[in-house]
């Protein structure tokens, strides 16, 4: 078949409960490649900012993860909104 590929992401796994019922549950921590699609920015953009400390992050040995927590506060912190408002530093 074709030359295209398709990356698999996993941000959901399963737990058995005690009675063997099967519940999902979303995952706590995500890889770079989880939060570009997540976040839908690039991975590069976000392996620099977790360098320079601009994004929450933890990084153990030589990967990066994520609390999907952390980034979903980090994200409504920095949202601009106020669509309309006043820019009082936008130059006249």
């Amino acid at each position: 078949m074709g030359g295209q590929g398709y990356l698999s992401l996993s941000i959901f796994h399963y737990e058995s409960l005690p009675n063997g019922e099967v519940m999902d549950k979303i995952d706590k921590w995500l890889t770079i490649d989880e939060l570009a699609a997540y976040i839908k920015m690039s991975r590069t953009k976000l392996y620099g900012m977790a360098q320079r400390g601009e994004i929450p992050a933890s990084k153990i040995g030589t990967q990066w993860r994520f609390d999907r927590e952390e980034i979903d506060q980090w994200m409504k912190a920095h949202a601009t909104g106020n669509v309309g408002a006043d820019n009082k530093d936008k130059k006249q």
